[in-house]
């Protein structure tokens, strides 16, 4: 009896750590001009029936920074 309430419960975590769902991106606008830097929120995406791995990694190419003028701006995504 412990074997299959073992087995089941194993099965369990493996299903439900495996399963695919829908995952909030959330990224955030910094800017830095002059030394003066801004904190921006830029609108949540959803990400639809992913793993959470995959959806980190999908999440992660929103990440960016670049330069206009003297103006620095960074862009970082997370999975909420």
């Amino acid at each position: 009896m412990k074997k299959i309430i073992s087995i089941v419960a194993l099965l369990s975590i493996i299903l439900l750590v495996s399963c695919k769902k829908n995952h909030v991106c959330s990224c955030q606008k910094t800017t830095n001009t002059n030394g003066v830097v801004g904190q921006y929120p830029v609108d949540d995406n959803v990400i639809y029936e992913m793993s959470t791995k995959d959806a980190i990694e999908a999440c992660n190419v929103g990440d960016m920074q670049y330069t206009q003028g003297n103006e620095t701006i960074t862009i970082n995504c997370e999975i909420k």
